[in-house]
């Protein structure tokens, strides 16, 4: 398992490599704050019984920090930093038999005979590049791809809680692994400030090898709608 891990981090990482070949002017840095939707298509086994304390797909408020890098007059490089927390739970396996089960967002009301229950930091690095389309003297649209992180850090237990399995879960098998297509509309206040909206969606590509539970390849996809304030560095 850790070495299924670390190969799937490595490659992904490959992705990065060529970005390091050119010669980044740092242009802006932006402030966002973004609301974050988390799929959870694990409501039943296989067998339909009701899985206790799985949540319906929840909404996250998400903060988050990037930079911008000239690459030429049309690439650009965003790289950021986003940030959520979330509620997860490892399901108590003797509940559901034979079925297999998986770790999903918990829902308020759980208690700790459902499972361990772990508060989770959810850290999203993303590493874009887009192409910028002029429109008018004000405005810009970018569309871009980014080969994202998403790591889910349980930082303690609830109710006596277990943070092991849910640790053991979001590391394994590749689950960290999310590619990024997003589009940004920016709109020049002033030499010195944008302000920009961005939609982004973050794909468990993992879901195309991992076999159980059988779950529909949405589970686990986080789609994002972001405001954000850009500060333009070196404009006068």
């Amino acid at each position: 398992m850790r070495r299924r891990t670390a190969v799937c981090l490595a490659m992904w990482l490959t992705l990065l490599v060529p970005q390091s070949l050119y010669t980044f002017t740092l242009e802006a840095v932006e402030l966002r704050g973004a609301v974050l939707w988390i799929g959870n298509a694990f409501q039943e086994t296989e067998s339909g019984v009701t899985v206790q304390g799985s949540d319906v797909s929840p909404l996250r408020f998400s903060p988050g920090v990037s930079a911008r890098f000239r690459i030429n007059e049309n690439l650009v490089f965003n790289p950021g930093l986003d940030f959520y927390y979330q509620e997860y739970l490892a399901p108590n396996m003797e509940r559901y038999g034979n079925d297999p089960v998986k770790v999903v967002p918990n829902s308020i009301e759980t208690g700790s005979a459902a499972g361990d229950i772990a508060g989770t930091l959810g850290l999203i690095l993303s590493f874009p590049i887009g192409w910028e389309f002029q429109l008018g003297d004000s405005w810009t649209i970018t569309p871009a791809f980014s080969p994202t992180l998403a790591f889910r850090v349980p930082l303690f237990g609830i109710d006596g809680g277990d943070t092991d399995p849910v640790l053991q879960h979001f590391f394994s098998d590749g689950r960290f692994l999310y590619p990024e297509p997003r589009l940004r509309a920016a709109y020049a206040v002033s030499e010195q400030l944008e302000l920009g909206i961005e939609l982004r969606g973050m794909i468990p590509i993992y879901n195309l090898w991992i076999s159980e539970p059988d779950v529909p390849f949405w589970d686990e996809m986080m789609l994002s709608l972001s405001a954000g304030v850009v500060f333009l560095l070196g404009a006068e």
